[in-house]
């Protein structure tokens, strides 16, 4: 009786000792995963440090897939150009096609990566930056065709409101449907923002029918 107690005690400690063994063999390899994957996250940010500081990536609000057309109901755009800005902080190229001043956008959004397409009648954009008559949407055609987009690049159409008002609707619907068929053919993104009430009821229900309306921030 007690030699059968005596192995029962030995195979016990046998036991316990491969659980410990195991045990510890885990920990340290989820640890090195672990460190892996921190050290993999630090070198994906280490390009937008600043003074040796790492800069928080925000996340974005919406997920955006490649291929895809977006518009949302924005107050003066600046949703849109938060989202933007979020994607743009992950190294994300864009460009941009904006009635605004563009000088004005950087200085209050701070936006990385970016090229603008400035929708303005004043003959010289000014430090070599492209400018289009807001109703030549040929021309805005035309230029985005003579730039390489990557697949995942952002093409962000602010204040539509004032396209179709610049333009009428039958050649808008039919402009963003051609940068539509673009950003599925190249694997980009497409996206837009209006001013809610800048927009009459059968122009949202074509982007409702056509594009993929994105919820605006409650504030």
């Amino acid at each position: 009786m007690d030699n059968i107690m005596l192995s029962l005690y030995i195979a016990m400690a046998f036991f316990l000792l491969l659980l410990g063994v195991f045990l510890v063999r885990f920990v340290l390899k989820w640890n090195r995963i672990k460190d892996e994957e921190t050290r993999a996250e630090l070198e994906r940010i280490s390009t937008m440090s600043e003074g040796g500081g790492i800069l928080k990536v925000p996340t974005p609000r919406f997920r955006l897939d490649l291929g895809r057309s977006y518009f949302l109901m924005d107050t003066q755009s600046k949703e849109g150009y938060r989202l933007l800005k979020a994607y743009l902080a992950r190294d994300i190229s864009s460009v941009c096609i904006t009635h605004f001043k563009p000088d004005g956008i950087v200085k209050r959004f701070d936006l990385p990566n970016t090229d603008f397409i400035w929708l303005t009648r004043e003959k010289d954009g000014g430090g070599g930056m492209t400018h289009i008559p807001p109703t030549s949407l040929g021309f805005i055609l035309q230029e985005l065709g003579d730039r390489p987009l990557p697949a995942g690049a952002i093409i962000y159409l602010d204040t539509l409101e004032r396209t179709y008002k610049e333009n009428g609707p039958e050649r808008t619907n039919k402009f963003l449907k051609t940068l539509e068929r673009k950003v599925q053919e190249t694997d980009a993104i497409l996206l837009m923002s209006a001013e809610p009430t800048g927009i009459n009821k059968k122009v949202r229900e074509f982007l409702k029918a056509n594009f993929k309306e994105l919820s605006p921030k409650k504030r």
